[in-house]
Order: C-alpha cells, then sequence, then structure tokens
C-alpha cells in the first residue's frame, strides 16, 4: 500500500452514469490496468441504507443523491495504478493530498455523464480499503491475493448488500469490517473478543472511535437509548443483540489528547483486534475505575496489578490494603507528565467522582487553614458508595484522618459524640482534633489509625479464637462506655470496627449517635426519614430500631465462638438505652412528617409518644 508501489483503486460507474460505461471503460484501459468488473444490485429495500453507510452521511430513502446516482445495478471497477501520484488537490472537503491520476479520471467521467457525483472514485490506499471491505467483504490486501493480473472482458454479476447491511455472521467479521474502515480501538476487556464473547457474560464493548455517528453506521447499530450524547448502541450479530459503548474524540470521556494518543498508538493484538497499548491501557483503566465507577470492580484489582508488574516489573501491590491509592497517585503524575487533565463526559449517564477530581482544593484548604502537610486522598475504593472523600496528613508529627463530606451537621455530631466517648475510654475510641461544619465545607479530623475492618476479617476467616474471645471481652468496655455516655450510636456494625495490630479494637463512625436521654432528631432526618432506616443494617432490631447492645450480640454470634456466659453477660444490658421508632404504614410516615413540619419539637415529640419512644 505504498505509493512507491503499484496501487489498488476503484471507480464505481453508479446506475445513472452507465450510459457512458463503454467510452469510460476504454479511456480507463489507456490509463490504468484494468483488474475486475463487478455488475452489483442491492437490496431495493436496503438502496438508503447502503448509500447511508458507504458515505457516512445520512441519506433518506429516495434522497438526492440516491435520485443523482440511481437505485439500480452500477458498476464496480477495480483498477492498478502503477505509477501513482499524491499531490494537494481542493476537494469537497478542502485540500487534500490524494492520487492525482485517478483524482483527475474521476472528474474527467463526471463531466462526461452531465456533473455531479454519478461517479465515484477512491482518492487514496485508503480509501480504497473502506470501499472495498464494505462493497466486497475483502481487504485491500486480501483482494489482492486471489485478484487477476488483468480484465478478461467479463462481468461478474453479484446481487449482495454492503457488508453488515444485513446483520453480521461473527464478531470476527465485524472488527474485520472495523480494522479496514475506522480508526478504533477496544478500551478494555478485550481478552474474551471475539470467539468468546456473550452478551450475557461480558454486557457491552467499550470502543474508542474517531468519530462516533460513522462508526455506528459502519457497525450498522442501532441507539438502545434516546438519551442525549448517549453512545449506547446495538447492532445483529449472529441474530443476537451485541451493546456497544462507542465512545469518540472530543466526548470528554478521557482527555481529547489522551484520546488521539491511544488511537495513534494503538496494537493489533493476537485476535487481529486493535487495543490499547500496555501503558495506556494500565493508565485509562486506573481513571475508569476511580472516576467513572462509583465503586471499583474485583476483577480490575487483578486486571491493573497484573499491567503493574508488566510495565513496571519491580514493583508491587500485591500487599497493599489499599492499592487504587497508589494507583491513583501515579495516574495524576502520569497526567501531569502528558498534560492531560479530567474532564466530566458529555454522556451525562456515566459517572463522574467529582470529589476525587477537585481533592486538589480541599487539599489546599486543610494545608492553608490548618498547616496540614502531605495531604493526599486514601481509601479511594470507598469514595462512590459512602458519599465521602478521605484524606491523610501531618499536622506537625502525628498522622491524621480527614473524612471529607457528610449530610447536614454530621460531622459537628460525630465529632461531639467521638469526643465524648474518647474522654471516657481511650483504648476503644479514637481521638477527634477539629471539624468544620458550614455550607461549603463539611469534615472532620480524627487520629489515624492502622488496622483492618472488623467485617473483612471475620469474611475472610483470619481471627483465632483467642482474638475473637478477646474482642468480645472489649465489646463489654465498649458497651459500658456507651451507656455511661448515655449514647445510642445505631450504627453498631462489623464495618464501623478497626482492629489494630495491637489488638485494640476502635469503634468508628459516630455521626448518627444520639443522647438517649435528650433525644432530639434533626429536622433533616425527620424529612428524610429514608436515609437513617437502614442504619445498624440486618445487626438493628429493625428499620428505626436501634439497640447497641443487640447490634453487639449479633456480631458476636456472626463471629462463631462466642460463650453463652459472654452472650448473656452483654444480655444483661439490653434496653438500658434503646430507641425504637415501629414501622409505620407510609401514611402514617407521611402524616409524621408534616406534622414535624408545622409542630414545635416538644410538641411534635409529644405527638409522636407512643409511636417514636426512648425508653
Amino acid at each position: 500500500m505504498s505509493n512507491n508501489q503499484p496501487e489498488l483503486h476503484l471507480i464505481v460507474l453508479w446506475q445513472n452514469a452507465r450510459s457512458k460505461e463503454k467510452q469510460i471503460l476504454e479511456d480507463i484501459q489507456k490509463n490504468l490496468t484494468i483488474l475486475e468488473c463487478f455488475d452489483i444490485a442491492w437490496n431495493k429495500k436496503n438502496i438508503a441504507k447502503n448509500f447511508t453507510r458507504f458515505y457516512g452521511v445520512k441519506l433518506d430513502n429516495n434522497s438526492k443523491k440516491q435520485q443523482e446516482c440511481g437505485d439500480g445495478r452500477f458498476l464496480l471497477i477495480t483498477v492498478l495504478d502503477k505509477q501513482p501520484n499524491y499531490e494537494y488537490v481542493e476537494t469537497s472537503r478542502g485540500h487534500e493530498k490524494v492520487n492525482v491520476n485517478i483524482f483527475n479520471l474521476k472528474e474527467k467521467y463526471r463531466k462526461l455523464t452531465g456533473g455531479g457525483s454519478k461517479i465515484h472514485a477512491t482518492n487514496s490506499v485508503i480509501e480504497t480499503n473502506h470501499d472495498i471491505t464494505l462493497l466486497l467483504g475483502k481487504n485491500y490486501d486480501d483482494y489482492l491475493k486471489t485478484a487477476p493480473d488483468k480484465w478478461n472482458k467479463k462481468y461478474q454479476q453479484i446481487n449482495q448488500d454492503l457488508l453488515g447491511t444485513n446483520g453480521f455472521a461473527n464478531l470476527e467479521e465485524v472488527f474485520y469490517l472495523l480494522n479496514n474502515t475506522t480508526n478504533y480501538v477496544v478500551l478494555r476487556n478485550y481478552e474474551c473478543l471475539p470467539k468468546e464473547f456473550t452478551t450475557k457474560e461480558h454486557g457491552d464493548i467499550d470502543i474508542l472511535a474517531a468519530e462516533y455517528f460513522n462508526t455506528m453506521l459502519l457497525l450498522n447499530a442501532t441507539p438502545a437509548t434516546a438519551t442525549p450524547n448517549r453512545v449506547h448502541c446495538y447492532n445483529i450479530v449472529n441474530q443476537q443483540k451485541v451493546f456497544w459503548d462507542i465512545r469518540h474524540i472530543g466526548d470528554n470521556y478521557y482527555h481529547k489528547d489522551w484520546q488521539e494518543e491511544m488511537l495513534s498508538s494503538k496494537v493489533l493484538n493476537d485476535n487481529n483486534i486493535y487495543v490499547l497499548n500496555d501503558e495506556n491501557y494500565f493508565y485509562s483503566l486506573i481513571y475508569h475505575a476511580v472516576i467513572h465507577k462509583k465503586k471499583i470492580a474485583s476483577d480490575y484489582y487483578t486486571k491493573v496489578a497484573c499491567l503493574l508488574k508488566r510495565i513496571f516489573p519491580n514493583t508491587t501491590s500485591d500487599k497493599e490494603k489499599f492499592p487504587f491509592d497508589n494507583y491513583y497517585q501515579m495516574l495524576r503524575s502520569f497526567m501531569a507528565d502528558k498534560h492531560y487533565i479530567f474532564t466530566r463526559p458529555k454522556d451525562q449517564t456515566v459517572y463522574y467522582n467529582h470529589q476525587l477530581v477537585d481533592s486538589d482544593t480541599v487539599i489546599n484548604y486543610l494545608h492553608n487553614n490548618y498547616e496540614l502537610q502531605d495531604v493526599k486522598p486514601i481509601m479511594i475504593n470507598n469514595y462512590g458508595a459512602s458519599g465521602y472523600t478521605y484524606f491523610e496528613g501531618y499536622k506537625g508529627s502525628e498522622r491524621l484522618f480527614i473524612k471529607w463530606g457528610g449530610i447536614e451537621n454530621t460531622c459537628k455530631n460525630e465529632f461531639k459524640f467521638t469526643k465524648l466517648l474518647y474522654d471516657i475510654n481511650q483504648n476503644n475510641f479514637i481521638k477527634p482534633w477539629f471539624y468544620r461544619c458550614d455550607k461549603d465545607r463539611k469534615f472532620i479530623a480524627m487520629e489515624f489509625i492502622n488496622g483492618d475492618n472488623l467485617q473483612s476479617l471475620i469474611a475472610n476467616n483470619q481471627l483465632t479464637d483467642k482474638q475473637k474471645d478477646d474482642i468480645v471481652k472489649q465489646f463489654d468496655d465498649i458497651i459500658i462506655t456507651l451507656l455511661e455516655a448515655k449514647c445510642v450510636h445505631r450504627d453498631i456494625r462489623p464495618e464501623n470496627f478497626i482492629l489494630e495490630p495491637s489488638g485494640k479494637l476502635k469503634l468508628i463512625d459516630n455521626q448518627f449517635a444520639v443522647n438517649a436521654l435528650k433525644y432530639k432528631e434533626s429536622r433533616f432526618f425527620r424529612k428524610n426519614y429514608a436515609l437513617i432506616q437502614g442504619l445498624g443494617a440486618q445487626y438493628a432490631l429493625g428499620k428505626f430500631r436501634w439497640d447497641d447492645v443487640y447490634s453487639f450480640i449479633k456480631i458476636a454470634e456472626y463471629m462463631g465462638n462466642t460463650s453463652k456466659d459472654q452472650l448473656n453477660k452483654m444480655r444483661e444490658n439490653i434496653g438500658k438505652y434503646r430507641l425504637c421508632f415501629p414501622i409505620l404504614s407510609l401514611i402514617k410516615i407521611r402524616f409524621l412528617r408534616c406534622l414535624a413540619l408545622f409542630t414545635p419539637v416538644k410538641s411534635w415529640r409529644k405527638k409522636l409518644r407512643g409511636h417514636y419512644r426512648v425508653f
């Protein structure tokens, strides 16, 4: 396909140009070598679709293009130009570098046939590859492998539409077409393509293309939704729907410069599919996992770790608790070096983790206003799911944990109860440092504790019997502390306990804690009761029914190997401070919400007596 070698080109005489067919063929033979002539008919019902896919422009049935060219049989002539000559000429798209031997003949034959576009010819070998793949189902090189040396003066009669117009036989055929007609790259999860892919198991195929509309036409795809800027579509492969997400340059899915680099550095893998090179695959996977997703899928840990070892063989993250914290810092460095920026996708259905993207603003604020040093995002795995962003930083030699975000005054409430409980029991509660709770900023800074989440330790069967016994003993100390503080935590579950290497068990996340004897639900939660109905999860007595000791017992039972004496000892404390809000009908709850809006708090609590009580 080099300009220094003979080039294959196509000349098409649409139906309305065939009156000059004999004269044109004679003239072509004076300038080029004719290889074959194909007399082609498209299915009448697919004329508009074939013209649309061929030219990459939406053309309705009986369009001006169709009327000008005709919808009957047309002649495809394959020719060999043994001395190609390229120059810049003015085309309908502006100045382009074209093979002027073919271009000049095209202009000549258009004048001969009365002007217009009744003659089509390829301007370059790239266009030849595009057109012959669509018209004959063979790319440039495959066609030449079996093409004759010269024309035998016979026409080959063909009755067929463009490749894919009536659906594709398999995914191999789809990617054969894409490889030869457009600039694309599969973004991820290409390992199963093309033979092992199933929609049920693998969902959709994510690709990045130079342009969206033309790629959708080539795929013969149909939009799966009417949502603006949504790029989800499907085509028919082996009589089944295959779904695609066609990301494209300028859609802000990734920074435009990065998208262009992805396409220019793509590689053809062993399955004849264009994929990202290792560097772009590694960093784009991290970006996708932490920016485009609310929660990092479990398989991304393995994929990114494998790529890390391949690119940086002397680096490991296997033993890190939160490996994506490190990956994110690597991503930021990579993007800074390349001058790429985070961009909010035009497709509004794509999640965008603005909390993480905007973390620099938070870091600067904490540094300038609280003199924290070396602040950086951590626990990135939990960002989308929790609604919080988490940071670590240093106040002098003290390492702090910063929990940024929250609902209404939860940061203030968490600071209040964390300090109250820490002042009573420093072994099982963490030290709070400071907080801010205003319209623009809500956060709490606490001591940083190293340890493992109790839920993960139980689920992964990592606790010894001795550790379990020690944990239950510490449950007693924590319960006594809560009772002494007259505090109902309301969200006692394994996820809210951290076991330090020293064996100390810490109870965290006091944002929804309340004073049992001076109970007063905030106006916000009275109006948005659904936000607190799940506190305690399966460890609570029920919806709006919280008994912390009951929750401790449920956790002890879940942990296993807990003696009856230990459980009975905890049961003695059940009911000392219990909050109950029995499940009401939707009508009652709506009534109580309205009552809360128009009734002073004291009167409101009095009217709810019997429905909403503190024991």
